[in-house]
């Protein structure tokens, strides 16, 4: 399968006719990312669960019809003297009111007037809703933050490899001529088997940046498909440009806050189911009533309609809500705790990030002036090499040292715009 990596426009100038990706550019990738699709769902679904909750305040109207034998009729005992004004003080006749068959059909409708849940309800929908908002707001920050790195590890790893690829190859020049030198007989054999062994540690540094850039890639293509990218067009100092004018909120304290609101909504829902419910429900149909089962006959049918209206007072939970209030009440503490330790964080934490971006802008600009140093001293040694006035294990000490100038601006650079996001 033939895989393509991304490369640094700067690098390689022959593919400027390709597709570039720019630091902006992949931010707006994030309409793509699955994770950040999820939260939108979530957020979605708590908005149809307001929208389900306002349909229930609706009546509740359908259709009912049940059809009922009685195998044993019961028989209920009355006074006799209803039925014979002759009969004796406290005679009972027994009599049988029901029949056979006995059916019901009509129009049911049920309707909560009032649920002091209700307004609970609606206010804690509200609340998870502003909290999924404040969640997926947070994972789009997060998502920004480690795509923005991802790709300065992109732009990074292929300067490593562009500078392993011409150190090897200016090595493997240096070695042709210590080789020539060998067999002239100017040159020791020690000196020119080390020579050997430092182009070897050449190859195996331009392999292990390669892996490194490979590694990269495939981070940076969880934030974006790079199938159709043949370069990136930003480089670091533009990466830091647009950090600094972007506003990577933390919204920790936000739901916090929404937390602590749902909280109180609890308490307050508490309170209001020591209020009464109040409910009306009717019928009106038709009731069957035959010993024999015939639905069609007309005259065994019976009009039947009731209105029934009924409250309900939760008298039990006048003796059961202290431990409720009590529970509700440590839940709110907590939060305010939590609260005034995030906030105390923050303030720590944006005190340290001063301070260490501050230490990082310094050290980068004395590594570059190192950086810049150990390249004029590497041609100095180089030009001594090549004219034979000193040995190969000079100048790789001053190549060596210019390779960890380098490594040292790239940690820097990569951790500066670690920190600017923190």
């Amino acid at each position: 399968m033939k895989k393509r990596f991304v490369i640094i426009l700067g690098f390689f100038p022959v593919l400027v006719l390709g597709q570039s990706l720019s630091v902006q550019e992949l931010i707006l990738k994030k309409k793509e990312s699955f994770l950040l699709k999820q939260y939108g769902q979530k957020l979605v679904n708590q908005q149809y669960e307001r929208k389900l909750l306002n349909l229930d305040r609706l009546p509740v109207v359908y259709a009912d019809a049940n059809m009922q034998r009685n195998i044993i009729i019961p028989t209920t005992p009355v006074p006799a003297i209803a039925f014979d004004p002759n009969a004796q003080d406290g005679a009972i006749l027994p009599l049988k009111f029901a029949t056979k068959w006995n059916a019901r059909a009509g129009i049911q409708l049920e309707w909560e007037l009032f649920n002091p849940s209700t307004k609970s309800k609606q206010n804690e929908l509200v609340l998870n809703t502003e909290k999924a908002e404040l969640e997926l707001a947070s994972e789009e920050v997060k998502w920004q933050k480690e795509a923005i790195l991802a790709y300065a590890s992109v732009v990074l790893a292929t300067e490593q490899y562009h500078i392993a690829i011409s150190d090897s190859s200016n090595y493997a020049k240096i070695l042709n001529t210590i080789q020539t030198r060998h067999q002239e007989g100017r040159v020791g054999n020690p000196e020119y088997i080390t020579a050997q062994q430092e182009l070897e540690r050449k190859i195996i540094m331009r392999h292990e940046a390669w892996a490194v850039l490979q590694e990269a890639n495939v981070e940076l293509n969880k934030y974006a498909n790079l199938d159709p990218i043949q370069f990136l067009s930003s480089d670091m100092t533009e990466i830091e440009k647009y950090i600094e004018q972007q506003v990577l909120n933390s919204y920790d304290v936000q739901l916090l806050e929404t937390d602590k609101k749902i909280v109180l909504n609890q308490n307050l829902d508490i309170r209001r189911q020591l209020l009464p419910t109040l409910s009306m429900n009717g019928f009106y149909g038709q009731q069957f009533f035959s010993n024999d089962l015939n639905l069609v006959a007309k005259d065994a049918w019976y009009g039947s309609s009731f209105i029934n209206l009924s409250i309900k007072v939760p008298i039990s939970a006048y003796f059961s809500q202290g431990v409720a209030f009590k529970k509700v009440a440590l839940q709110e503490q907590l939060v305010d705790y939590q609260l005034q330790e995030l906030a105390m964080n923050e303030r720590n934490d944006l005190s340290i990030k001063q301070i260490k971006l501050l230490n990082l802008k310094k050290r980068l600009l004395g590594l570059l002036k190192i950086e810049e140093l150990a390249i004029t001293l590497e041609k100095e040694q180089y030009i001594k090499l090549t004219a034979g006035r000193i040995l190969v294990s000079d100048f790789q000490r001053s190549n060596s040292d210019l390779l960890k100038a380098r490594q040292d601006v790239w940690e820097v650079k990569y951790d500066l715009i670690k920190e600017m996001m923190q």
